[in-house]
Formats: structure tokens, C-alpha cells, sequence
């Protein structure tokens, strides 16, 4: 009985070495995927899977998983997509691939040559002679909205998946087009540029939002539902879900904390070098300058009766959503 328990301890004991080996061999991989590993010999890359057979052979410059079964691929700086049948569908000629998501492919031939491809349709490029801006793209109710540059301006070409054919949505009249923000199903915008200033473009209506005079234009904070304009060092707001927003007539603007101490989306201004807080779309009363550790415990601190503020900092479209 002493003996079998020694040998059943020692082949344990030695699978789970092999075990160990195994999983710290897997770690010191580079997953691709899922299901894939990176195959490196003698600076050429291919593709093995979990059980160490060779999908692809270690032939390219580099390999990146794209999805379903497939794999971008390059050799001397020229790219294409294989499978792991060892089938390349899409020939290695291309200067460069962007993923859209897992039906569409981006493909650039030259500079100023670029392919909208649906692989599952596996259609005629539909979009040509359009200078993309790099990997920026919007989804969008079933349709592509892309930054596209044509004769050294930007604009915004629409794609319709379902009947498969572009239009110029937004017309090349833009320096560049920046970030895409939306926070619900009937708005979505871009930042772009113009003249040396920014302004928010509103896709779905194919209009300008706002007047290009800003500085500066960045999200109030992580996941907010506003933007914060700046003009000549003062700030204004953008609401993302009305496409309403104010004049920049304030020092600075932050997202206040609730009673919670947690970061919501209720709004303080600065005037004056004091921060106030809003109510019912006014500015209506000081914070104090101890409201930091007061609000951090529930208590917001307000110092004196509200304050009447000229009409230029009231904010208006705050009325109906405060």
C-alpha cells in the first residue's frame, strides 16, 4: 500500500510539473485571440493554436488577429489577410488594413486610394479615392459615418451597409475632424476644425451645431453626457443629449459631487475666482470654500441667500432639464 501511494504521488507530482510547464509555456505566448498563438521563428511570424500545431507558418514580418479564423498579415511593409486554411483571400499588396468590425475592412492601395469592403458580401469597393483618417470610424445605425479627406480638406462620407453603396454626408470644407461624441440614438457629433478654430458638427442633421470659435473642446468628464467649450479663456457647456450649449462667459466649469460623494453630472461655475452651483437652470448660490470635505460627508455647504445674476449666466437650456 506504502508503495502504491509513493507512485501514485510521484506521477502526480510529475503531471503537474508537466501541467505547470505547460500553462507557464501558454503565459509566455502571445495569445492572438482566443484560440491562437504567436508562432516566432528567426524574426518571421505565424500563427499555433492552443495545442502547439502550426496554423500558419512563421513566414511574415508580423501577424495580428483579425477575426473569425482570420489574420492581417505583413510582408515588406505590404499587408493582406489569410486564414488558418493557409488561404489569403485578400492578397499581401495593400499599404495598409483597418478593421471596421467583423464584416468590414478598410484597405488602403495608395495614398489617396482606400476600399470599403464587406466580407461576408465580399462586394466591389465601394467607397474610392478617399483619404480616411487613419482608423477613425463611427458606427451608426446601420451605416458608416468616416472621416474621409479630399483636396487637403476633411469631410464625412456616409456608408450604407444595407444597400451598399457612400454619399458625402458632411462636404470637405473642414481642416481636420476630431473625437465623435453621442449619448443617445438621435445625436451624434464631431469636433472639427476650421480656420484654425474648433466647433461640434451635428452628424445625424448634416449641420453645424455651434459656430467654429473655440479654443479648445473636451469632454466635462469620463463618460459625461457634456462637452466644455473654451473661448479667449472663459468656458462655456454643450449638452450632448439636446445639442443645446452656452456662451463661454465662466472662469472654469466641473462636475460637482452629490450628497453620495460620488461624481454626477450636476454642474458648478466659476465667476468671480468662487465656484456656485446651479439650480433650476440658474446660477443660485456660492459653495463654500470648505464644501469639498462638507459634500464628501452629505452636506452641501451654501454660503448667504441666492445671488442675482445678469441674464447673460443664466443657462438657458438648462431650464427644462434641471
Amino acid at each position: 500500500m506504502k508503495k502504491f501511494i509513493i507512485f501514485f504521488l510521484t506521477v502526480f507530482i510529475c503531471n503537474m510539473t508537466n501541467y505547470t510547464f505547460a500553462e507557464q509555456k501558454n503565459n509566455n505566448e502571445k495569445a492572438l485571440g482566443q484560440h491562437f498563438y504567436l508562432l516566432e521563428d528567426n524574426n518571421k511570424f505565424g500563427v499555433k493554436d492552443k495545442h502547439d500545431n502550426v496554423i500558419i507558418p512563421a513566414q511574415f514580418d508580423d501577424i495580428k488577429y483579425f477575426g473569425n479564423n482570420e489574420f492581417i498579415v505583413t510582408i515588406n511593409s505590404k499587408k493582406g489577410v489569410c486564414n488558418t486554411k493557409g488561404i489569403c483571400p485578400y492578397s499581401i499588396i495593400f499599404k495598409n488594413i483597418i478593421p471596421v468590425n467583423s464584416n468590414y475592412l478598410i484597405f488602403q492601395v495608395s495614398d489617396d486610394n482606400y476600399y470599403l469592403i464587406n466580407r461576408q458580401q465580399d462586394t466591389a469597393p465601394a467607397i474610392r479615392r478617399a483619404e480616411f483618417i487613419s482608423d477613425s470610424w463611427k458606427y451608426y445605425v446601420h451605416s458608416f459615418y468616416i472621416p474621409a479627406k479630399n483636396n487637403g480638406k476633411f469631410g464625412i462620407i456616409k456608408y450604407n451597409a444595407s444597400e451598399n453603396k457612400s454619399e458625402e454626408a458632411i462636404p470637405y470644407i473642414y481642416d481636420e475632424i476630431l473625437s465623435a461624441y453621442n449619448k443617445d440614438d438621435a445625436n451624434l457629433y464631431y469636433v472639427a476644425k476650421k480656420n484654425n478654430k474648433l466647433g461640434i458638427i451635428n452628424i445625424n442633421k448634416a449641420e453645424e451645431q455651434t459656430e467654429f470659435i473655440y479654443d479648445e473642446i473636451t469632454q466635462l468628464g469620463f463618460n459625461s453626457a457634456y462637452l466644455k467649450l473654451k473661448q479667449n479663456g472663459k468656458y462655456g457647456l454643450f449638452d450632448l443629449k439636446t445639442g443645446m450649449h452656452t456662451a463661454a462667459k465662466f472662469e472654469d466649469i466641473r462636475i460637482g459631487k452629490l450628497k453620495t460623494g460620488n461624481f454626477g453630472e450636476n454642474i458648478e461655475v466659476m465667476y468671480d475666482g468662487k465656484w456656485h452651483y446651479i439650480k433650476k437652470g440658474k446660477v443660485a448660490g456660492r459653495i463654500a470654500a470648505n464644501a469639498g470635505t462638507n459634500v464628501a460627508m452629505g452636506v452641501v455647504a451654501i454660503v448667504g441667500a441666492p445671488i442675482v445674476i445678469p441674464y447673460i449666466l443664466l443657462w438657458e437650456f438648462y431650464c427644462n432639464h434641471i
